[in-house]
């Protein structure tokens, strides 16, 4: 297989790091806490932390995979593993659901995306303005990100990272000044029958991690790649659990499981007007704005790169094949009819990324140990 796309090793582990940080860290922080409380009530403190053990064993499983053929991405040790050296052919047959599997989800994951964030904008900011036009600009910005090359959008997450955090050190106001430790209480109430739900809607927030298997054949270091990939889900969930912890504090299980935008409405109640200025929902829309970008030019470009490669394309047209996407994005996204179709749709997806995130690496890692398949030979590929 050829192996020209990846030979240009461009990603550092840092920005590893922030790749995987900002491709999960997306569109639906907003509403993180109300779609893990409708399950697991209260509960919601430590199952959100237990949904990120199990992402992490996914992730570990991924890793394991993706440092057995370093400078390779998944388009193209998945032949190299299924099939024969005489017949190439072959693997290309075979590892096609599997690319095929983990293109879907990319292109459903971006659609899904970019409706939740239309739906947000219109609600939240631009209540007059189509929610079709919102989306339209936005897959088209995405589309400009997602068009160029890998290590400029590895760059792009470096630098856009930092600014994602300024929310979480303005939001430990409202912890001190509305917080409240009897809103968490009590503790360890969920129904043991329902808890796999519940694990399962908190894993849905972890969606996106398998861009490792896109991402990993451009790092320069493969070996650093468990580390950081570690270093990375460990910061998502203490992330999601500080959001988790903090609204169910100020507002109560009751509150936040009626709130469309539960974060949101956290910053709402933020007072810092003797220190920088009295209301701070808008800067931190303005910064959900850029971690809603980065994710799904994550995402996007993730998608163009398979595409790319399973084709044999030149990189020149990466571009072009980022916007002629455009439209089936804009489309899939309009499906749903309205924010209760959003969010069912978002589940099934959630449910589909849990599937192929298991069935993928736990079966081509297992066919790569028994074959004894590993990269050193991935030039005969």
């Amino acid at each position: 297989m050829d192996r020209k796309t990846a030979s240009k090793q461009v990603i550092t582990s840092y920005q590893a790091f922030t790749l995987l940080y900002s491709t999960i860290f997306g569109a639906g922080v907003l509403s993180l806490p109300r779609s893990v409380g409708e399950s697991a009530g209260n509960d919601m403190i430590w199952v959100i932390l237990l949904s990120g053990v199990v992402v992490a064993i996914l992730v570990y499983l991924i890793t394991r995979l993706c440092q057995r053929f370093p400078g390779m991405t998944l388009v193209q040790f998945a032949p190299y593993i299924l099939g024969s050296r005489k017949r190439k052919w072959v693997g290309y047959v075979i590892s096609f659901p599997f690319l095929l599997m983990v293109a879907l989800f990319f292109v459903m994951g971006t659609a899904s995306v970019v409706r939740i964030f239309g739906e947000t904008v219109v609600t939240t900011m631009l209540p007059r303005t189509p929610v079709e036009a919102v989306m339209l600009i936005f897959l088209l910005a995405a589309a400009i990100g997602a068009g160029s090359d890998l290590g400029v959008i590895a760059k792009l997450n470096e630098f856009l990272f930092p600014i994602t955090l300024i929310p979480f050190l303005s939001m430990i106001y409202a912890l001190f000044q509305s917080g409240e430790i009897t809103n968490i209480l009590p503790l360890f109430q969920l129904d043991p029958m329902v808890l796999p739900k519940a694990l399962m809607g908190g894993a849905f927030a972890f969606a996106g991690f398998q861009v490792v298997m896109i991402f990993s054949g451009f790092y320069q270091q493969p070996e650093k790649m468990k580390k950081a990939n570690m270093i990375s889900i460990l910061a998502i969930t203490i992330s999601y659990w500080y959001l988790c912890a903090i609204s169910l504090s100020v507002f109560g299980i009751d509150e936040v499981n009626n709130l469309m935008f539960p974060v949101l409405e956290v910053a709402k109640v933020v007072k810092m007007e003797d220190i920088l200025f009295e209301r701070i929902e808008s800067a931190i829309l303005s910064i959900w704005l850029v971690a809603g970008y980065t994710s799904v030019v994550n995402l996007f470009s993730a998608l163009v790169q398979i595409i790319i490669e399973y084709f044999r394309l030149s990189e020149r047209y990466r571009r072009w094949i980022a916007f002629l996407a455009v439209p089936v994005f804009l489309y899939l996204a309009l499906i749903p009819e309205n924010t209760q179709e959003v969010g069912i749709y978002a589940d099934r997806i959630g449910l589909y990324d849990a599937v192929i995130s298991v069935i993928i690496p736990v079966v081509l890692l297992l066919v790569a140990v028994i074959r004894k398949k590993k990269g050193e030979v991935r030039d005969e590929i």
